[in-house]
């Protein structure tokens, strides 16, 4: 990931964003905030899978396509994406 980092291949915002508690997988910046949508602070994929089973339907973020980003919600440290594969949900 350095290699990405010092040949300019990644956001740096978002590297500083992935060396954070709770941010390490993180899919995109806009997660974190859509100014095109009123009283929008965050993407729906930055809400643990748990506490969306029965209040929200389960399914990608239509603007970044992402499932859920939040540290501990990922299949082996990668954020859940619309064709990820995913057993025993």
């Amino acid at each position: 990931m350095l290699y990405l980092y010092y040949n300019n291949h990644i956001d740096i915002k978002l590297f500083r964003l992935w060396n954070q508690k709770g941010y390490e997988i993180i899919c995109s910046l806009m997660a974190l905030g859509n100014s095109k949508i009123k009283n929008k602070n965050s993407s729906i994929c930055r809400i643990p899978l748990l506490l969306r089973i029965n209040r929200f339907k389960v399914e990608p973020d239509p603007d970044i396509g992402c499932i859920s980003c939040v540290s501990g919600d990922g299949v082996n440290g990668k954020p859940l994406w619309w064709n990820s594969e995913i057993k025993n949900f």
